[in-house]
């Protein structure tokens, strides 16, 4: 089993990075409403750490934040989930 599955049939876990601590607080107030078990991080490098020591079921990162970016952590999921299915989104405008 991939590490972006999940064995059991509990809440689908969900991480968010961003270091905006104000949205991150929405976003998990606002995730969390539709069962979803959302952890938050408001640095790339906190996240990293919590990428590789977890299974996700779906990371939600910020694009631009100072030190490690949305970028560079996308890549390191994607090398660190060989088999999960990535996809990249970007936020248009703003």
């Amino acid at each position: 089993m991939g590490h972006a599955q999940r064995e059991t049939e509990s809440a689908p876990r969900l991480l968010a990075v961003d270091d905006d601590e104000d949205f991150l607080q929405f976003l998990k107030d606002g995730l969390e409403v539709y069962g979803y078990d959302v952890t938050t991080c408001k640095s790339g490098s906190d996240a990293i750490r919590r990428i590789l020591g977890t299974s996700w079921d779906l990371v939600v990162s910020d694009y631009r934040m100072p030190g490690t970016d949305g970028k560079s952590l996308f890549r390191l999921v994607q090398s660190a989930w060989v088999h999960a299915d990535i996809s990249p989104h970007r936020q248009l405008g703003g």
